[in-house]
């Protein structure tokens, strides 16, 4: 929810420490190192894993993501409001000794950051400094578990403009059609749909700080990745004072709540007359369960490639009726593995019928007969490009390192990438393709103008 409204207010900078509460240091206790990736693992004493990877792709920059397993799912769908917000809320209220105010003042000239987060299935947070502030971003990364705040003036202010947000909402097509995308693809679940006065009001700041806590109450059991320009002795204090610091109350695994929300199984089709320019905009869903692995997530790739190929080319080039389609291929592997093909594009109203089924009847074609060799041989070459550039990124590192954490994957697996590219066939594109890419669970949307009174 925005802040933007807020009232200001003027206030002198703290002399305070950013801290009340100086970090009890704990110990590493273990330390284990992968030369062929390149990484340093650490187990500090209060159960938490440190994944280390020195770069040096960019100079003087240091990011780190931390998670353990819990979030919103944990917690009913009366207090569902207040969990996915109480982020929000804490940040915006300061931290330790600072007001929200006192805390922004005291960044002036400083490259630090550390944001919590807490999502379905996991919190944390995740952070970037240059050399020089890292024990900032740290201190800063430690205060939000354990010295959050809750600045009352602050949430009533956020809230209120939540409300007047929601003014006249229902007068904004593109909002409501967004919102009723949300709606169908979540099969109506309060989780997924739109913001609305009545969730709003749903949120309690008190028990928002108290599921805060919660979250952030035991650090055992979370791991943490550092990618970037350190050295590796040099940063060992700092870990063990603020993350081997952390509180540590109980080595039970964390676990998350499987709420078993997924996009609606069968055919779907919706019309809806919400949008005040003269065209139709077009959006197609197949989904389903799927085998994650890494064989299979680059066929998809592959497949989500060629298919854009084709639909540039059948769509705006051969039909001359379309702006270039919007194509997007997800995979998860957790809660449950799933994949998502989502085909948007906007058109003519009088071509929207015609260029959808142009569209499912080229997913069925690349079904059916496999991509051309030309078309995949684009996918490799671009692939290729695309990897061996990002593999020089400290973005890239700190994202494949936690994404494995997370998942639970190899961490080597990013040496099987190119053979398995290489390896790639039409043949195993199109077997990929028929065996989790179903006509039978297809979602129509489409968004046309809104009927003249």
């Amino acid at each position: 929810m925005s802040k933007e409204k807020q009232t200001a207010f003027t206030e002198e900078t703290s002399d305070l420490p950013l801290l009340k509460r100086e970090a009890q240091s704990g110990t590493i206790v273990k330390e284990e190192k992968d030369s062929r990736l390149g990484t340093t693992t650490l187990t500090l004493s209060n159960d938490v894993r440190v994944l280390l990877k020195p770069t040096n792709y960019q100079n003087n920059q240091i990011t780190f993501q931390g998670y353990s397993y819990g979030g919103t799912s944990l917690y009913d769908d009366r207090d569902f409001q207040s969990a996915t917000n109480a982020v929000g809320l804490i940040a915006a209220s300061g931290l330790g000794n600072y007001t929200a105010e006192q805390f922004e003042k005291s960044l002036a000239g400083r490259t630090a950051s550390a944001s919590p987060f807490i999502s379905e299935t996991a919190q944390g947070v995740s952070g970037y400094a240059n050399n020089k502030d890292l024990e900032l971003a740290l201190q800063m990364m430690y205060g939000y578990f354990t010295e959050p705040r809750l600045d009352t003036a602050i949430v009533a202010g956020i809230l209120a403009n939540a409300k007047d947000g929601l003014k006249d909402r229902d007068k904004n097509g593109d909002a409501v059609f967004q919102d009723s995308v949300m709606a169908i693809l979540s099969g109506n679940n309060v989780r997924r749909t739109g913001l609305t006065m009545e969730k709003i009001n749903q949120i309690n700041p008190q028990r928002a700080l108290d599921i805060y806590k919660e979250r952030f109450a035991n650090a055992s059991g979370y791991n943490f990745a550092f990618v970037g320009s350190f050295d590796i002795e040099k940063i060992k204090p700092l870990l063990a004072k603020y993350i081997g610091g952390l509180p540590s109350i109980s080595s039970k695994a964390p676990a998350y709540r499987d709420l078993n929300i997924h996009i609606p199984a069968g055919k779907i089709e919706k019309k809806l007359a919400l949008s005040k320019e003269d065209k139709a905009m077009v959006y197609l869903v197949l989904s389903g369960p799927y085998d994650y692995s890494e064989a299979n997530n680059m066929a998809l790739q592959a497949f989500r490639e060629v298919l854009d190929i084709r639909l540039l080319e059948r769509l705006r080039e051969e039909e001359g009726g379309v702006y270039s389609p919007s194509i997007q291929m997800d995979y998860s592997k957790l809660p449950d593995a799933r994949y998502t093909l989502t085909v948007a594009f906007s058109c003519s109203v009088a071509n929207a019928d015609k260029l959808a089924k142009y569209s499912l009847e080229e997913i069925e074609k690349l079904k059916t007969a496999g991509p051309s060799v030309a078309n995949l041989d684009k996918f490799k070459a671009n692939d290729k490009l695309n990897y061996e550039s990002a593999l020089k990124t400290n973005d890239f590192w700190s994202n494949y390192l936690y994404s494995n954490l997370y998942n639970g994957d190899d961490m080597h697996r990013i040496f099987e990438r190119a053979s398995l590219r290489d390896q790639l066939t039409p043949a195993l594109v199109k077997a990929a393709a028929k065996r989790y890419i179903s006509d039978q669970n297809v979602i129509k949307i489409v968004q046309l103008p809104e009927v003249k009174k």
